[in-house]
């Protein structure tokens, strides 16, 4: 299996009564279109009564989800969870959630966190995580390493770091 960039989004709603069914129905548009392939979704609202409703949604079929859980995490260069030498089929669902869980806490966010952000929720507002593959981008990476180029660095500029460096954007635009 050819697995694309992962990317994971952490966002939260500062309301709750715009929740229209946008945000799926995009997720839904974006998977059925082959742009993106969904790893996993949670999603925590905290009603105004101050009831928690947690809703998760996962893309992956349970072979899919070993699979990404073996090969993410020969990646991540988790070896310490006996997944080194097996192959996938061969992988349990416990040492992949053990290597997910490890994972997250590599990028700074683990279980626990989670748990925390959805137990500090204010009524009204929502918190969630998006898991989810660019599948757009494996041709992309694929023909730039057929013809000998390598990946050196990559990441996303957000909408607040590009409104930092607007005036220096219009300067080049102008000239």
């Amino acid at each position: 299996m050819t697995i694309g960039p992962i990317q994971m989004i952490v966002f939260d709603f500062d309301r709750i009564d715009r929740f229209h069914g946008d945000v799926i129905e995009e997720l839904t548009n974006l998977r059925e279109s082959g742009v993106i392939r969904l790893v996993d979704l949670l999603l925590a609202v905290k009603e105004p009564t101050g009831e928690i409703v947690a809703t998760e949604m996962a893309g992956l079929t349970d072979d899919e989800a070993i699979e990404f859980g073996y090969v993410i995490g020969k990646l991540m260069g988790l070896s310490d969870l006996s997944l080194a030498d097996s192959k996938p089929d061969e992988v349990t669902a416990d040492a992949v959630e053990r290597m997910l869980a490890n994972a997250s806490q590599s990028v700074g966010l683990d279980y626990q966190g989670i748990n925390r952000m959805v137990e500090t929720l204010e009524p009204g507002k929502a918190f969630g995580v998006l898991l989810f593959e660019h599948t757009w981008a494996i041709p992309l990476r694929e023909a730039i390493l057929r013809t000998g180029g390598r990946p050196v660095a990559d990441g996303f500029l957000t909408r607040d770091s590009l409104y930092q460096v607007r005036s220096e954007m219009n300067f080049f635009m102008d000239s």
